[in-house]
């Protein structure tokens, strides 16, 4: 089943909530840290637009989103390999939570 979108205030809101996240292990064991909880397109083709951006800059700032008007947003777990930091992984917040059974009520988008 496809994750529902987030309002954009949704989402940011979800991002300080996970905030304790960064500097924390992806997956035990992977050598993968957590560097951002990040705002994201919520669309397939704008969301590989903005990781692809993230790959060639390594960093999230206000234009990440420039050109995306929304109003559909998602929230990834970006992080990198600590010996390789072209090794980024991703995934969308509700499938990191429900793999490692952290219990968050996700909001539903007010107008769906």
């Amino acid at each position: 089943m496809r994750p529902k979108p987030f309002s954009f205030e949704q989402a940011s809101t979800i991002c300080k909530d996970f905030s304790h996240l960064l500097g924390t292990e992806y997956h035990t064991g992977s050598g993968v840290s957590i560097k951002h909880v990040a705002v994201a397109p919520f669309d397939e083709e704008n969301k590989d637009v903005f990781i692809y951006n993230y790959k060639t800059q390594k960093k999230i700032t206000k234009e990440s989103l420039l050109g995306y008007s929304g109003p559909f947003y998602d929230v990834l777990v970006i992080g990198h390999h600590q010996e390789d930091p072209n090794d980024i992984h991703h995934t969308h917040i509700r499938n990191y939570a429900k793999t490692r059974d952290v219990s968050y009520t996700f909001p539903e988008f007010p107008y769906l």
